[in-house]
């Protein structure tokens, strides 16, 4: 069997046909053993020995594809920007986008967000939260919600605006 590592959460989390395929086409997925996007280091660690990665918003630089090496990059969710396409190109890697694939998780999302909204809830506001994403102290206390620590943020997260936005929706909706 060929060994594809696979980052998403959801892609490892949700059953479905995804996981028959796999098998299906002789591929043994390895996934990382943290529940957070991984820095490089652990990305290294993660695809040495592969030719191939299913990645979601975890870091892909020029050392990650070389680890492999590399030939084959699938991108699980929308934009490419965590991964270094000018290293990419040089090393002849084929990055392959997946539009839509996060379509069904964004209507969601947008969904809460219009239903916080009606409820008077801006879970946007930058009040909400202090610069490192952690909870301020009235949030905090509500009854309805618990913060959970995503873990240390890789370098591509604290310059990434997503960041604030994924903590966000981690710490307002995780339930009690």
């Amino acid at each position: 069997m060929t060994i594809l590592p696979i980052t998403p959460r959801s892609f490892r989390q949700v059953q479905g046909e995804h996981h028959e395929l796999l098998a299906d086409h002789e591929l043994e997925p390895r996934y990382p053993d943290r529940d957070r996007t991984l820095d490089e280091d652990e990305m290294i660690e993660l695809v040495t020995g592969c030719r191939a990665l299913i990645v979601g918003v975890d870091p892909v630089t020029d050392a990650v594809l070389a680890a492999g090496p590399l030939a084959l990059v699938v991108k699980y969710g929308a934009g490419l920007d965590n991964i270094d396409l000018d290293a990419a190109a040089r090393r002849g890697v084929v990055v392959v986008p997946t539009p839509g694939t996060n379509a069904p998780s964004v209507a969601e999302l947008t969904i809460t967000m219009m239903l916080a909204l009606a409820r008077g809830q801006d879970l946007l506001s930058d009040e909400h939260f202090t610069v490192d994403g952690t909870l301020i102290e009235a949030w905090a206390g509500h009854k309805s919600f618990r913060p959970r620590d995503p873990g240390p943020a890789s370098e591509f997260e604290k310059e990434s605006p997503r960041r604030n936005f994924r903590l966000r929706f981690h710490y307002a909706f995780r339930p009690l």
